[in-house]
């Protein structure tokens, strides 16, 4: 160990750090190179006076959706940020019908927590295309048996007739997230015209 501690002493701080500074400007450069061009899109856009192109859709010109939102609920931190995002998806102006289902992984856990979230989503006001709904695990099994959970509670929506159909598409945010304006619809493209 002290011969370590010596050869690092001993070393020129340049000839020590710069391998470890190559390797991390080689490996930013490939990883968000991305990032340039992208900026470099937006500005000529914004500078040019150009518009993205998008055109929120009319009425039915998307695919069904669901959005599962898998979540821990472990307190009024927790319960707020669910809320959020459900909010966030349901005000997203989404043309076609989209089901919302908050799945709390370990929904047990905290049972007056879930409770309230329930209530809360049963009052929501939102639009008429838009249902949400509140189930999960009953013990903490893990984000994606949280998105299982959904995901089995729409197909027995479904089969029950409480929505028409399962969904035509599957989407997920985090339980802490929001969405940007139509941000559903621009991730949705729209179905094929027949030839």
């Amino acid at each position: 160990m002290e011969s370590l501690i010596w050869g690092i002493r001993s070393r020129d701080a340049f000839l020590f750090a710069w391998p470890i500074a190559l390797t991390l400007i080689v490996t930013l450069t490939f990883m968000q190179s991305d990032f340039f061009l992208l900026l470099a899109r937006e500005l000529g856009r914004r500078v040019l006076g150009r518009d993205d192109g998008f055109r929120p859709g009319a009425p039915g010109s998307r695919p069904s959706a669901m959005v599962i939102i898998p979540s821990l609920l472990r307190g009024r931190d927790d319960l707020d940020a669910i809320t959020l995002t459900v909010e966030s998806c349901a005000a997203n102006e989404f043309p076609s019908e989209l089901v919302i289902v908050a799945s709390v992984d370990g929904r047990t856990e905290h049972p007056a927590l879930y409770a309230e979230l329930n209530r809360w989503a049963a009052a929501l006001e939102r639009p008429a295309n838009v249902q949400v709904y509140v189930t999960g695990t009953e013990t903490r099994l893990g984000k994606m048996m949280a998105v299982e959970a959904g995901v089995h509670h729409v197909r027995a929506l479904a089969a029950a007739g409480t929505i028409d159909r399962m969904p035509d598409v599957y989407v997920s945010i985090d339980g802490d997230g929001t969405l940007g304006p139509n941000a559903l619809e621009r991730l949705l493209p729209p179905p094929p015209t027949p030839p």
